[in-house]
């Protein structure tokens, strides 16, 4: 049976879903977080993010390998318009800088 995973990262916890074929909840995994607020400015921790990717495929790949079903998709989803800065080979330059960060407040609402 073919399956599909997807992985939806939020704001305060990343989830798995795995599907089967006919829409199926097969298995949810959850991991949660919580975002850094300091005055204006919201942040989150890349390498939370990344340890919760990894420890949700894994479990998930689990549930894969035991009822013997074939991972066909896999799709992701973000929370809305945070930005990560990485280097040419991909690390974090620094925290996750959320949607809810509000440093150019004063920038955006200049005429």
């Amino acid at each position: 049976m073919r399956s599909i995973l997807v992985i939806d990262c939020g704001s305060s916890s990343m989830r798995g879903v795995l599907f089967g074929e006919s829409g199926e909840i097969r298995h949810v995994e959850r991991r949660s977080y919580f975002m850094d607020i300091d005055g204006s400015a919201a942040t989150q921790d890349a390498a939370v993010y990344r340890e919760s990717l990894i420890s949700i495929c894994a479990a998930c790949a689990q549930i894969v390998r035991r009822e013997k079903l074939t991972l066909g998709a896999l799709s992701i989803t973000s929370q809305r318009s945070s930005v990560l800065p990485v280097d040419q080979a991909g690390r974090p330059l620094g925290k996750i800088i959320t949607w809810y960060d509000r440093r150019s407040q004063d920038i955006c609402q200049e005429k």
